[in-house]
């Protein structure tokens, strides 16, 4: 009997999931391939996790296996130093492919693996002959075979928009390293954006998952990949809005640096400000924080200084266009009122961006639609409002066990800190033909930590809630207009939201309350 003959070892480079479709399609043909993820040239950090954690979803999709180098930032700019100024295609990416491509054959040597190459190679603005050459030079350096490929020939590159589309990719505009990101910016805008260019490179630091941001996305992707675990289908849905980017803030009051937050929607300031101000009266804000608001004498800068306390960030409620406007503490009440002066910096983008909903239907006629909040304001800490949706992943969990999923429509919302998933959802529901059948709408948002619960249900509803919770307190809302809601208090509301939104904060037995009253509403439904 002939012996099948072994196949090849072969260890792939990945430089991105959207490049690896194609070259997983490739390769795999002759050789068992496992994918290498070794990248440190991207950057920020945040744009690393995301296309690691969009690469470990393909290869789970395509059941390949897959392996994740170190990331080494601080390495990479020591490698390319002196060369930051160099155009993409040149001294610094030749040095960035030996790099990565060193450390690829090294794995591979120590691995036993037969064979390396990469998938560089598919990207129209990578030379495909200078890396097949690097490439070559570095597997006879350990001793192993380099497999010259030019991934772009042969319709490589639009195969791979193909399966990008497919698979739900997240395709990323620029190569990865700071230096390329740059260069397609400085192409992309004219002179007069100088400051915005500028104010990226050293932009402020955010928390939180911000309306539109890779933050935000990253958290959508996680949400994914944890229903599809549970055997969920989830679509992801996206839409663009009119976004708002706070880019740059710094305050210092006579030379005194100040903690500062721009209110959301704040247009920019015309570079560094000057002035003094005028004291303009007493507010009380949402959700009932005192505020004086001041404005400068010039530059139409307006200020909003917290009379009790540190300065604190807002939620947005709406796009609109003010003029700039910034959130200060109590320290600076008193300077403020004694005349000091304020020099000032504000920088803040007004753009299209994307969102996404994530939708996971199972059944062709839900009575439930259960939703929950993918974003979180401004300059909270990075868990703000998970809470939501980790309720939301332990329903669905609870939903497969006890064979209730098909009852249950799961929508994760981006962007709704503005109202627009929620709005968004209304048109897909209308377009998968999933909205007659709906019941009940349940919005589980901020449940770890004593906010409402949310219900639009048929009038029954409160003889339906009375038997799965006899102390919950039902109240009507009677602004909902012709389709009844009302608000299930299982709990008391906080007043105002803080960023102490962490693990310690969270209340999990409400939260768990929550998981309970509504596994028990979709077995108790007609």
């Amino acid at each position: 009997m002939k012996m099948k003959k072994a196949r090849k070892k072969l260890l792939l480079h990945i430089c991105c999931a959207p490049d690896a479709t194609y070259g997983i399609e490739k390769f795999s043909k002759d050789y068992d391939i496992t994918l290498y993820f070794y990248n440190p040239n991207i950057h920020p950090e945040i744009e690393y996790k995301l296309r690691a954690l969009e690469l470990k979803r393909l290869a789970r999709t395509l059941k390949v296996p897959l392996i994740e180098g170190p990331y080494e930032p601080e390495r990479w700019f020591e490698a390319v130093k002196g060369l930051e100024d160099e155009p993409e295609g040149g001294k610094r990416c030749e040095v960035c492919f030996r790099m990565r491509l060193e450390d690829t054959a090294s794995l591979a040597k120590e691995q036993g693996f037969d064979a390396i190459s990469t998938v560089l190679t598919i990207s129209p603005k990578k030379d495909a002959e200078k890396i097949n050459r690097i490439g070559k030079e570095i597997a006879e350096k350990y001793g192993v075979k380099w497999v010259a490929e030019d991934l772009k020939k042969g319709g490589g590159f639009q195969r791979s928009l193909e399966l990008s589309a497919k698979y739900g990719i997240y395709r990323q505009d620029y190569c990865g390293c700071i230096f390329s990101k740059k260069e397609v910016e400085a192409k992309r805008r004219e002179r007069e954006e100088e400051i915005l260019s500028l104010a990226r490179e050293d932009r402020m630091p955010l928390k939180g998952r911000p309306p539109g941001s890779k933050e935000e996305l990253f958290f959508l992707k996680e949400a994914r990949m944890a229903l599809e675990d549970l055997g969920y289908a989830p679509a992801e849905h996206s839409f663009t809005f009119l976004g708002w980017d706070p880019l740059k803030v710094e305050v210092e009051i006579d030379n005194d640096a100040h903690r500062a937050y721009p209110l959301p929607y704040s247009t920019s300031l015309r570079g560094v400000l000057k002035s003094r101000v005028q004291e303009k009266g007493r507010y009380i804000l949402p959700p009932g924080i005192p505020f004086v608001r001041f404005k400068t004498t010039k530059g139409n800068l307006e200020i909003f200084v917290r009379e009790d306390g540190p300065a604190i960030p807002f939620k947005a409620s709406s796009p609109n266009f003010p003029a700039p406007k910034i959130a200060l503490g109590l320290e600076a009440l008193e300077p403020l009122r004694k005349g000091a002066r304020i020099k000032a910096q504000l920088v803040a983008e007004i753009k299209p961006m994307n969102s996404e909903v994530l939708l996971a239907p199972l059944g062709d006629s839900p009575d439930i639609l259960l939703t929950a909040a993918l974003d979180s304001p401004y300059f909270t800490v990075a868990e703000s409002e998970a809470a939501s949706a980790a309720v939301l992943l332990q329903i669905a969990g609870r939903l497969r066990r006890r064979k209730l999923r098909h009852r249950v429509l799961l929508a994760v919302l981006g962007a709704e800190s503005l109202g627009l998933g929620s709005a968004y959802l209304e048109s897909l529901l209308e377009e998968l033909n999933l909205r007659e059948g709906i019941k009940y709408r349940i919005d589980v948002r901020n449940v770890g930590r004593g906010a409402k619960l949310h219900i639009k249900a048929p009038e029954d509803y409160i003889e339906l809630t009375s038997k799965i919770d006899p102390a919950a307190l039902v109240i009507a809302d009677a602004t909902s207009g012709v389709t009844p809601a009302f608000e299930i208090r299982l709990w008391p509301d906080e007043l105002y939201r803080t960023d102490l939104d962490i693990d310690e904060t969270l209340d999990s037995p409400k939260m768990a309350k929550v998981v309970r009253f509504i596994i028990s509403l979709a077995e108790n439904l007609p």
